[in-house]
Parts: C-alpha cells; structure tokens; sequence
C-alpha cells in the first residue's frame, strides 16, 4: 500500500516508499516476480491572507494571493472549504484567474472562476454563467465545501459540492462539471468582503496530486 506524503501548511512535500518482493525458486522451475510499488504525491495549501477590515460601513475590501505553478501544474483534485458570518447584507467572493499585468493582481475581468455568498445565497460563476443556491434567512455562520477532479490535462471530470451540508444545490453542474471549474493557467486567488457586519471570513484552498503505483513484473 502507498505510504501517505507529509503534508503541511503552504509547503510541498513529497514522500517516497519502495518494496520488493521476490518468489523463492521452486523446484522444478524458476520464477522471479518483481514488484516495486512507488507513492509519489504532492500537495498544498494555497495561502489566502485574511481581508483587510475596510475603514467605513459596507465599503469592499479586497486582497490577493499568489497560486504556485508547481502546485497547480501538477493538481489532480482541487478543493476548497469557505466559511463567513452571513447576514443578509454580507457578501463574499473568492475568485480564481490569470493576473493580466502580471502583479499578483487579479483585476475585475480576469477571474475565470467565482465561489462565494451574496444577497442571501451561495454561487458559483464564470464570466458568462452564474449558479446560486436557494436563499437563506437569518443570520448565521454559513460553510461551502468543494472537490474538483481533474485529468491529466486539467480538464475537470468530477465535481463534489456541498453548501451548508446539503449535496443538492449545485447538481446540474456536479453532473455535468464545466471546463471553467479550474484551469492550470491560473496564477492568482483573490477573496473580497463586503456588508454592513463584519463576515469573519475563514478559507482553505488545497491543491492535490494523487498517489500512483507501478508494478514490473
């Protein structure tokens, strides 16, 4: 069995295990099996500062994050956990691009990929599709949890979601995953907050790269 890699925080580590195993000769042949099984995987966490608290009522705040190359061009499974205070005038977007100038800035137009609350409800978005949840009433600490399978030439294959516990309420794209749902050209997250109570937003972004076994015989 493959031996699970290290993992920390916002660090790409990579663990390595080798076995071999070899038959005793039997009498009346001889056979020799080889079996050498290599676990070789990688991941990390994309590290999102937390948004600077606006110095005025219901004024946007906004902060960008660098996404490693080495991570992303090498990601099988992209997946996230996003979390805030969610009265209804509090919004909360974290958003997925190419920074055009090349800064580290991801400027409005250049995201490829929105995940986020606002007016009530969580959504998912591209620059040309949008996708919301059911409105929720009241005021109360809200969580969306998200998994993205990709191939090998990151396209994605399966997407597993999950807002506020329920699996339901994002089933025509979880059927169906678009190609905007990741992209290895990404170089940028941006997360911005806004409303008129303080969102106490929390967030963790992973980038994975599966295990693989190979045998000779």
């Amino acid at each position: 069995m493959p031996v699970p890699p290290s993992i920390r925080s916002n660090n790409l580590l990579i663990g390595h295990h080798s076995d071999t195993m070899q038959t005793m000769p039997h009498p009346a042949y001889a056979t020799i099996l080889i079996a050498i099984a290599v676990s070789v995987a990688s991941a990390g966490t994309i590290s999102v500062p937390i948004v600077p608290e606006s110095s005025f009522v219901d004024t946007e705040a906004v902060t960008n994050a660098a996404v490693r190359t080495s991570l992303i061009q090498r990601a099988r499974t992209f997946s996230g956990d996003i979390a805030l205070y969610a009265t209804p005038s509090n919004a909360l977007e974290v958003a997925f691009g190419t920074a055009r100038n090349g800064d580290g800035v991801l400027l409005p137009g250049d995201e490829i990929l929105s995940i986020g609350w606002a007016d009530g409800a969580w959504f998912l978005a591209s620059p040309t599709y949008r996708l919301t949840s059911a409105a929720q009433e009241g005021a109360t600490r809200r969580n969306l949890s998200f998994s993205v399978r990709v191939s090998e030439e990151g396209v994605p294959t399966r997407l597993t979601i999950s807002a506020d516990g329920l699996g339901d309420a994002f089933a025509s794209l979880t059927n169906a995953p678009p190609t905007w749902l990741f992209s290895r050209d990404w170089d940028t997250v941006r997360v911005t907050a806004n409303g008129v109570n303080a969102t106490m937003e929390a967030m963790s972004i992973r980038l994975d790269n599966d295990p693989w076994l190979f045998i000779a015989r």
